[in-house]
């Protein structure tokens, strides 16, 4: 934004004028332009495209809203045995691109490139290059096609896709506005790592009973906010009792969570006002 003091009203404010008399822009925060894509991007439209990635040839699901040109960006990675369409069904993501969004849902690698774990948080280093390159590569061609609001582009994902999600809040907060992982979490399986920039994280999970096959993601995301806390990250906390799922409604406080936390902002307007009403009890501000 720019501010200008007019030279015709009375203030004793100084002039924003350099040393030539022209008058000075205020600088304003905005994210980065995309990791360049090498290669000549698909046509970014409809509702399944195939997009060549990292050496491989990778399955993305779009749901695009009416007027895709500057549209804010919502990624979300499915869970463990997953689709790409369940997760747009499921979180009814189809009413997000309805208001507006551009909803980008992934497919996991095939063959020998498929991690164990649908997402390369755990496979070789490799494996986890190629899923940051499929995020970097798919933003980079929505931005050259749409010009997509780079300020406004978000992360959320179930379980495995969770896991992913922290791994991106961690590896890509470049990019990110802000991130809510479901289920995922930082410890035996993410390795926290200071992210470049401080971003505002909402972290879910389902209580103390929220595990799987062993695996305890109340553990993982009692770590993941401490860490996030440790490093001065702003952080909500959405601890609800249902074990490893989704609860009611989560797509509806993400969007208001994403909506009011565009990429730069310098404080969190929750510190102020409190969390939104539509929030559920169980989530507060640690």
């Amino acid at each position: 934004m720019l501010s200008l003091i007019l030279a015709c009203t009375a203030t004793t404010e100084p002039d924003p004028q350099d040393d030539s008399g022209n008058i000075e822009e205020e600088e304003v925060a905005s994210a980065p332009t995309p990791r360049p894509y090498d290669g000549t991007c698909p046509k970014m439209k409809g509702k399944s495209l195939e997009i060549e990635s990292a050496g491989q040839t990778r399955t993305v699901l779009f749901r695009f809203p009416e007027d895709p040109e500057g549209a804010p960006v919502w990624f979300s990675w499915h869970w463990l045995g997953g689709t790409a369409t369940q997760t747009i069904n499921y979180l009814d993501l189809q009413d997000m691109a309805d208001k507006g969004w551009i909803v980008v849902a992934p497919e996991t690698a095939e063959g020998s490139n498929h991690p164990a774990f649908e997402w390369g948080f755990t496979g070789s280093q490799d494996m986890a290059d190629a899923d940051l390159a499929l995020f970097d590569d798919v933003l980079a061609c929505l931005y050259d096609q749409h010009e997509v609001d780079l300020d406004r582009v978000y992360t959320s994902g179930m379980s495995a896709g969770g896991l992913w999600s922290t791994y991106l809040s961690i590896h890509r907060s470049e990019a990110l506005a802000a991130a809510a992982p479901y289920s995922g979490g930082t410890g035996a399986v993410v390795s926290y790592d200071t992210p470049e920039r401080q971003l505002p994280v909402m972290v879910t999970w389902g209580g103390p009973n929220d595990n799987w096959n062993g695996f305890s993601f109340a553990d993982a995301n009692e770590d993941y906010s401490a860490d996030l806390q440790a490093d001065g990250h702003f952080v909500i906390e959405c601890v609800h009792s249902l074990g490893h799922q989704f609860p009611n409604g989560i797509t509806d406080w993400t969007e208001t969570f994403f909506n009011d936390h565009p990429w730069g902002l310098e404080a969190s307007p929750y510190l102020t006002d409190g969390l939104p009403d539509n929030f559920p009890s169980y989530c507060s501000i640690p």
